[in-house]
C-alpha cells in the first residue's frame, strides 16, 4: 500500500508517513518478542511482565503521549537491568525499545502538524514538543540508525 492509500493522506502529515514506515518494524518486533517469550528467553518475571505489557501497547498503541512514554521508560528499565548484571539484553527487547521512541517521536510530530493545520498561536509549545521530539531523533539516529525522524524533524522545522 502506498502513502496514497491511506485515509486522508496529505503530503504534509509527515506523522502518516512515518507511522506506515514503521509499520514492517512493528510486525517483527511482535514476532520477534513473541518467539523470545515462548522459548523462554526473558527469565526475570517482573522484566517478562513489562515486555508483555508492551508487547499489548503495542499491538493496540495508544496516542497519549504519556502512555507512549510509560512504556519506553519501562523497557528502557529492564534493559538498563540487564546492563547492571553486566549480561547481554536480548537484541529484541532492544528493537522494542527503539519502536517505542520512534511511537513518541510520530507522536510529537503528529502534534506539531495538527496545531499548525489549526493555526495555533502556542508557538512556545509547539517549540518545546519540537526539541523534545528533535532530542528523540537524535537518540533513534545514534543508537537505533532511525534516521528518518531527524530527516522530518529537520522538515517539520522549515514548515515551523
Amino acid at each position: 500500500m502506498s502513502n496514497l492509500d491511506t485515509p486522508d493522506y496529505s503530503p504534509d502529515h509527515l506523522s502518516q508517513e512515518l507511522a506506515l514506515k514503521m509499520k514492517s518494524q512493528k510486525v517483527k518486533i511482535l514476532r520477534d518478542i513473541t518467539e523470545l517469550l515462548e522459548c523462554g528467553g526473558i527469565e526475570d518475571e517482573v522484566d517478562r511482565g513489562i515486555v508483555v505489557a508492551a508487547t499489548a501497547f503495542i499491538e493496540n498503541p495508544s496516542e497519549e503521549l504519556s502512555e507512549i512514554m510509560s512504556q519506553t521508560t519501562n523497557i528502557g528499565m529492564v534493559l538498563a537491568g540487564y546492563d547492571m548484571q553486566g549480561v547481554d539484553f536480548p537484541p529484541q527487547i532492544d528493537a522494542m525499545h527503539g519502536y517505542l521512541f520512534a511511537l513518541q517521536c510520530i507522536n510529537i510530530i503528529k502534534f506539531v502538524e495538527e496545531a499548525l493545520m489549526q493555526g495555533s498561536s502556542d508557538f512556545s509549545k509547539i517549540q518545546k514538543a519540537m526539541s523534545r521530539g528533535a532530542d528523540w531523533a537524535i537518540t533513534l539516529s545514534k543508537s537505533y540508525n532511525y534516521d528518518i525522524f531527524l530527516s522530518a524533524f529537520n522538515e517539520l522545522q522549515e514548515r515551523f
